[in-house]
C-alpha cells in the first residue's frame, strides 16, 4: 500500500525519530555523534527550523523539531543523507544506514510539546546510558544539560524557548523542569505525552514558542493536506466532490481525531460538515496510529 503524504505546515512542531536499519547502530563513538550534531548546528538555524528536544541514543534519534518556511522532509533528507555517507566512508560500509524513513508524528499543543520533550530527554534513562539525573544533565548526546543550564546550548539549541513551556522565568521554569523529570521517572510516558497529576501547575497560555491549541493545529492541517492533495477548502465540505476531496476529507478526519485528539463535532463544525459524515469518514480510513514505538 502506498504510504500517504506527510502533514506539515510552517509553524508545525513533529516529534521525529530516526532508527538503525534492523537496530543496528548509528553511532559508534564520540565522533560519529559530533558529526550528526555538528550538521543539526548548521541545517537547522539554515532552514529556519527550531528545536526543542533532541537525544542520540546509539541506534535511534528523537527530535522535537518546529518547522519554518521549509518543509519537515527537506531538513531530514540533507539530516540523513549526509550523515549516512559519512557513516559509510568512516567505517568502510555500503548500503542503508537507516530504517526505511523516518518517523514523525505532529504535536498537537503546548502540553503535548512538554510531555515530548521529557520524554525524549528521558531516553538515556530508560536505555541505561546514564545512571541519575545528575549524569544526564552532564551528558553531551542529550539536550537536558542545555535546559537545566548544566552546558552551555549548542547552536541549534534554544533552551529559553522550551523553558518558556514551564515559566517565563528561567530560574523557575529549570526548577518546574527538574521537579517533573523526577517525577517522570516514576511514571509510563508511552506516546510521550506527560501524564496528568494532581499537584500539576494549571495550564496557561504560552506565547512562547509560537505554537497554537488544537484547534490551531488544525487549520495548519487543513492548510497541508489541502495544498498536499490539490483541493480546495471549499472542496473539503462540499457533497457532490469529486473522490479526490473524498479522499482529502477522510485522511483529515483520521489525522484530526487521532493524531490531534479532537472530537468529532470539533472537527465537523470546522469543515462545515455533520458529525456523521465525520464518523463515516473515520469507518472509510481506519485508524491512524497517534505516535509510533521507540
Amino acid at each position: 500500500m502506498p504510504r500517504g503524504p506527510r502533514v506539515d505546515a510552517a509553524g508545525a512542531v513533529h516529534h521525529v525519530m530516526l532508527r538503525g536499519i534492523e537496530r543496528r547502530q548509528i553511532f559508534l563513538d564520540a565522533r560519529d555523534h559530533e558529526d550528526f550534531l555538528r550538521r543539526l548546528d548548521h541545517l537547522i538555524p539554515e532552514l529556519g527550523f527550531r528545536c526543542f528536544a533532541w537525544v542520540l541514543i546509539p541506534n535511534h534519534v528523537h527530535l522535537a523539531l518546529q518547522t519554518g518556511p521549509v518543509p519537515l522532509p527537506r531538513l531530514m533528507a540533507r539530516l540523513g543523507t549526509g550523515y549516512a555517507g559519512y557513516f559509510n566512508r568512516r567505517h568502510d560500509r555500503v548500503g542503508h544506514l537507516f530504517q526505511n524513513r523516518y518517523k514523525s508524528r505532529l504535536v498537537a499543543d503546548e502540553r503535548d510539546l512538554l510531555g515530548v520533550v521529557l520524554y525524549v530527554h528521558r531516553n538515556p534513562l530508560r536505555a541505561g546510558l546514564v545512571a541519575s539525573m545528575e549524569a544526564l544533565g552532564r551528558l553531551d548526546w542529550c539536550g537536558h544539560g542545555a535546559l537545566s543550564g548544566e552546558r552551555s546550548p549548542r547552536t541549534f539549541e534554544e533552551p529559553a524557548a522550551t523553558l518558556s513551556l514551564l515559566a517565563d522565568d528561567l530560574s523557575e521554569a529549570r526548577r518546574r523542569l527538574v521537579r517533573r523529570m523526577q517525577v517522570s521517572a516514576h511514571t509510563d510516558e508511552g506516546a510521550g505525552r506527560a501524564p496528568v497529576r494532581k499537584w500539576e501547575e494549571p495550564r496557561r497560555p504560552v506565547t512562547r514558542p509560537a505554537l497554537g491549541g488544537p484547534e490551531n493545529s488544525l487549520e495548519a492541517l487543513i492548510e497541508a493536506v489541502c495544498a498536499a492533495q490539490g483541493v480546495s477548502r471549499r472542496e473539503l465540505s462540499c457533497r457532490k466532490c469529486l473522490r479526490r476531496a473524498v479522499s482529502a476529507r477522510t485522511e483529515l478526519v483520521r489525522r484530526a481525531v487521532n493524531q490531534l485528539g479532537l472530537q468529532s463535532r470539533v472537527v465537523a463544525r470546522t469543515l462545515g460538515i455533520s458529525e456523521a459524515a465525520v464518523s463515516r469518514a473515520l469507518a472509510r480510513g481506519g485508524d491512524v496510529p497517534s505516535e509510533f514505538s521507540t
